[in-house]
């Protein structure tokens, strides 16, 4: 009876690390999940009021409203200098506007590179609707 209960102790003990690290890398999936649904949201709001306002708002005004919007969905931690705003072939209308936009974001557990931060990235187009 008392070899069983040691044998136990030791196959939980050699066990237990290994779920909670499975533990805590679920738990990174679904907050890596929800924060790329959050940016693409970010780049989507960007995109959308620069398409919108082309020529009559300036780039820092379009990176605000894309920052606003990642307060608004509780990622406070985003700046102007994660969001890059461009127009390659001028604010006119039928052209295109690209919002892009990056954030570092930290783990629980550790990447295969042995960092503890991803910087998610991703972006968004529209049609300039709008323009000079």
């Amino acid at each position: 009876m008392h070899q069983s209960r040691g044998q136990n102790m030791v196959e939980f003990a050699l066990t237990l690390p290994l779920c909670l690290v499975l533990l805590l890398a679920c738990l990174d999936a679904g907050r890596l999940l929800g924060a790329y649904v959050a940016l693409k949201n970010v780049a989507r709001e960007g995109a959308r009021y620069a398409s919108l306002n082309a020529g009559t708002v300036t780039i820092a005004e379009i990176q605000d409203r894309a920052v606003a919007e990642a307060y608004a969905t509780g990622y406070s931690g985003l700046a102007r200098s994660h969001v890059e705003v461009l127009a390659p072939s001028g604010w006119s209308d039928g052209r295109s506007v690209t919002v892009r936009v990056s954030y570092p974001i930290n783990l629980f557990t550790l990447t295969p590179f042995g960092d503890r931060t991803i910087v998610l990235r991703t972006s968004a187009e529209m049609v300039i609707i709008r323009g000079d």
